[in-house]
């Protein structure tokens, strides 16, 4: 008797874990209205790093590459603030500013303001 009662009790333990479980919402938003940006990025290898600063050069996002070839990554940038922001990859020789632009939840990219600065002493 007393083994069937301990049975009885560890199943509805079980069960009411499984239950209170089950319950649960997922942590990710799920919206069909998020708007993201794909940044692509050619000849990248392992070591250089992506980051995304604001104008002040706060840095809100940092990566370290981990595989050479060709980069692709899925960024929803609409959260940010309204305000100018860039993408900085630093390589071996140069780091590579891809600037950007937030308002009212658009993100606006200008291929002519991109540009690229050598490191100092790497001529």
């Amino acid at each position: 008797m007393k083994k069937t009662l301990k049975h009885t009790l560890v199943v509805m333990a079980m069960l009411g874990t499984i239950t209170g479980y089950a319950n649960l919402t997922p942590s990710v938003p799920l919206h069909d209205n998020v708007k993201t940006t794909i940044i692509r990025l050619d000849n990248v290898k392992v070591g250089q790093r992506l980051m995304i600063k604001s104008i002040t050069g706060t840095i809100l996002y940092k990566e370290s590459i981990n595989k050479t070839g060709d980069y692709n990554k899925e960024f929803d940038l609409t959260s940010l603030p309204d305000g100018d922001y860039f993408f900085e990859l630093e390589k071996d020789v140069e780091f590579r500013i891809i600037p950007f632009m937030v308002s009212n939840t658009a993100v606006t990219f200008s291929k002519k303001n991109e540009f690229r600065l050598l490191k100092p002493g790497k001529n």
